[in-house]
């Protein structure tokens, strides 16, 4: 067994930190690959999820507000309100299942419908 693993818990904390402070992440213990190797080969992909996210949720969110405002306490500002509740309360997770929910949902009532 390696001596990393049987030494005190606060001198591999220490140990960690000063690699990590010279750039030095670690090896995976799952796929035995650098940590900052996995790391720099999935950031791109995940910069540009986030930025598409922001742009999205900027380019909805500040007309349906902006709309909202001009017919405050109206049908349409109570439906925007709703909306937006929903929108950030379901985990950020659920929303690309959520189409394909939906399709599934589809076919089983049309299922339901042919029988």
């Amino acid at each position: 067994m390696d001596s990393a693993w049987t030494s005190p818990f606060n001198q591999q904390y220490f140990e960690y930190m000063s690699g990590v402070f010279h750039g030095d992440f670690g090896v995976s213990a799952t796929n035995k690959v650098s940590v900052a190797t996995s790391f720099m080969t999935r950031f791109p992909a995940t910069i540009e999820l986030a930025v598409s996210a922001m742009i999205i949720a900027i380019g909805v969110g500040i007309p349906l507000g902006v709309a909202a405002a001009k017919r405050q306490y109206s049908l349409f500002d109570n439906f925007a309100t709703v909306a937006s509740l929903i929108g950030i309360s379901i985990p950020i997770f659920s929303g690309p299942a959520a189409p394909v929910r939906l399709r599934r949902l589809a076919s089983l009532v049309a299922d339901r419908r042919a029988v």
